[in-house]
């Protein structure tokens, strides 16, 4: 089976290992998607540098294929919402996206035809200061509005907030998703989401397999929910320093990007 890895797990500090499931089945279902996925032809990259790269946008456009999904419910909106919203309208399925920023929801609304706009769903979300295990988040509002749609996904993209929220929504899809429902987490390549799958303690990552997807794009990880999951767990052992720096990295993104509500 061909590694999925340009940097496997052993690369990382020991701190850093994951507790997901090992499911050679599901590997090598992801290697096939990733293999396949080079052969797709691949989009002209968009001007914006914080956008899905080609690559990656082949990878999930073979991911719908392979899986064929009936919900869709991401988080963050861009060129993966153009990728989701054609996909589902040609396919008769659904997509929601939740997403924070006001006017960048707007600009995005103006790429989506009204006819593909009869299956999407929008949630406008402005981020929100919220406290968990000591620790302080900056992460969306209206969580009951979209943990409903969470319920009912095949596939969850989690591409936003900024960092310091993304974990609530990790973790808020994790106890919330159904069994078999998909995970993908953005930003795989990047170190502080690297260290927030890490964080997922083992009575919860019990029941996900994963399969990290580096240098595709900004890299993905990739969760398959097995079973239900009977609780709603966070991490609890937190260090004083992660309390600190949760803190420091909140308000500097607080001052930085403001809540999207405007």
């Amino acid at each position: 089976m061909p590694s999925l890895l340009n940097t496997n797990q052993r690369s990382l500090p020991s701190s850093l290992f994951f507790q997901f499931k090992k499911s050679q089945e599901f590997e090598q279902f992801v290697a096939d998607i990733l293999h396949h996925s080079k052969n797709r032809l691949f989009r002209e990259p968009s001007p914006n540098p914080y956008a899905l790269l080609p690559e990656a946008l082949a990878f999930l456009d073979e991911l719908l294929e392979k899986t064929l999904p009936s919900c869709i419910v991401e988080f963050g909106s861009g060129e993966s919402t153009i990728l989701f919203c054609t996909w589902a309208s040609i396919h008769q399925k659904s997509v929601t996206t939740v997403e924070n920023e006001r006017n960048w929801l707007n600009q995005i609304k103006l790429k989506i035809s009204p006819k593909i706009a009869s299956i999407w769903d929008v949630i406008h979300a402005p981020l929100r200061l919220q406290l968990s295990n000591l620790r302080l988040f900056f992460t969306y509002s209206l969580a009951n509005d979209y943990i409903t749609k969470i319920k009912q996904a095949d596939i969850i993209f989690i591409d936003g907030p900024h960092i310091p929220g993304r974990e609530i929504v990790l973790f808020t899809a994790l106890n919330n998703c159904k069994p078999g429902a998909i995970i993908i987490m953005d930003d795989f390549d990047i170190a502080p989401i690297r260290k927030i799958l890490a964080m997922v303690p083992a009575n919860l990552a019990v029941y996900f397999a994963g399969v990290p997807v580096e240098k595709c794009g900004r890299g993905f990880y990739i969760l398959r929910c097995s079973e239900s999951v009977p609780q709603h767990i966070m991490p609890s052992s937190i260090s004083f320093l992660e309390i600190v720096l949760s803190y420091w990295r909140t308000i500097r993104d607080y001052l930085r990007f403001g809540t999207g509500d405007s």
